[in-house]
């Protein structure tokens, strides 16, 4: 295990700052089951960083054992943006994966809460989704309140930052979420076709030229003591049921 030195202590608490993620293509990871999942998933990991406080370093493979490196507990707070951090991060180049399938893809429209985002991207991955769509209006993908929410499937379902011209031009059935003037999601039936879901944020739904523009607008029913449902909890409930009614062509 190696120390790290003030120089690159410095340099890698710039990646905590969006401008140089995006410049250097890299991000931090933090806490172990994180790091085991990029491990998993042969992301390819340039330092593993620990303050060595109950961390089992015999679990990563030999490869990687030349890659680790320790600091204070103080220095490590200094990389990591959670109150109560894990004892060990790790530097990753941001993966770049291909859309090999788009027979059910997912648009998201203006999602600007981490959380929601960071759920709604590890929901994606369980319902099998063919990839993910962020409009610009989206917050960072590399956010690492993102990171942390999506349990790591950031890394592992393939995205693409696309405008609303992009949306509009795609040859496949666009579905739009809204709560009124819309058919029953449960009681929908599926042509034998491909499908965008359109998800909007909380705050202001989805734009009235992507609605406008929609082949298909499903609701969710629900009691009239609620009025809407979080982003992520609406747009698990129609990836599962579209993906099932897909499933039973």
């Amino acid at each position: 295990m190696k120390d790290l030195t003030r120089k690159d202590l410095k340099e890698l608490t710039k990646l905590k700052i969006k401008k140089y993620r995006k410049e250097r293509n890299q991000v931090i990871i933090e806490g172990k089951r994180a790091v085991q999942q990029v491990i998993d998933n042969k992301i390819k990991i340039n330092k593993i960083i620990t303050s060595g406080e109950n961390i089992i370093t015999e679990n990563i493979p030999d490869h990687l054992k030349d890659k680790i490196f320790e600091i204070s507990r103080n220095d490590l707070k200094k990389l990591t943006s959670s109150e109560n951090p894990q004892s060990i991060l790790a530097i990753i180049d941001i993966p770049k994966l291909e859309m090999i399938k788009d027979n059910f893809i997912l648009y998201l429209d203006g999602i600007q809460d981490p959380g929601n985002l960071g759920t709604i991207m590890r929901t994606a991955l369980a319902a099998d989704v063919d990839g993910v769509i962020l409009s610009p209006k989206c917050c960072e993908l590399f956010n690492p309140k993102v990171i942390r929410s999506s349990l790591g499937a950031v890394f592992t379902i393939p995205t693409l930052v696309e405008n609303q011209q992009w949306l509009i031009e795609q040859n496949a059935i666009k579905i739009s979420t809204v709560l009124e003037n819309a058919e029953n999601l449960f009681e929908w039936k599926p042509e034998r076709n491909k499908y965008i879901l359109i998800i909007g944020s909380e705050a202001t739904g989805i734009s009235k030229d992507i609605i406008d523009n929609s082949d298909v607008k499903i609701t969710i029913p629900m009691s009239n003591k609620m009025e809407s449902l979080n982003a992520a909890v609406s747009a698990a409930i129609c990836m599962f049921e579209i993906k099932q009614k897909m499933n039973s062509y």
